[in-house]
This record gives structure tokens, sequence and C-alpha cells, in this order.
């Protein structure tokens, strides 16, 4: 039978797949491609998981270093202003200053 020209293009197949459907697909050969093909998709999908987990792991800690390094600079700026405003070291500035 001949399909007319309003049917959906998705359901036309074409000389390969249609020799793929029947014949091929059931050869000893076919099915045993079909089953590594099957098992390379789902070791590259477990692959691909893995790393996207590890990426998100990553991202986060960057995240929190980043964190860590803004809380560390801004203890330091303060520890730092402290220092100076200390008055035995005004003393010691003052006292360079009119040597």
């Amino acid at each position: 039978s001949t399909m007319n020209s309003t049917s959906d293009a998705s359901a036309t197949l074409t000389a390969a797949e249609a020799w793929e459907a029947t014949i091929a697909s059931d050869t000893p050969h076919y099915r045993d491609a079909l089953a590594a093909a099957e098992r390379d998709a789902t070791a590259t999908q477990r692959s691909v998981s893995h790393i996207l987990t590890l990426a998100r792991a990553s991202l986060k800690a960057a995240d929190a270093a980043a964190a860590a390094r803004r809380e560390l600079s801004e203890a330091l700026a303060m520890a730092g202003g402290e220092a100076f405003a200390h008055p035995d070291l005004k003393r010691s500035v003052a006292a360079q200053q009119e040597s």
C-alpha cells in the first residue's frame, strides 16, 4: 500500500529504515550490535551523571572557598586596622617621624 501525501512525514520510512526494521534487526549480528550499543549508552549515561555530580560539588566548593577568602580578607583588614590604631604603634610612628 502507498501513503498519501497528507500523511505524517514521521510515519514514512526510508528504504534503509524499512530494511533495518524487517531484515537486519532479525540477525544475530544486529541484535549483538544493538545490545552493545545499549550497554555503551548506559555506561556513557552513568559517566555523564557522575561528571555532573562532581561538577556540582566543585562549584559548591568553589563558592565556599570564595566566601572563606572574603571572610579572611575582611578579618585581616580589621586586624590590620586595629593594629595600626594601637597606642604603642602610634607612639612608635610618631617617634620615628620626629627623628
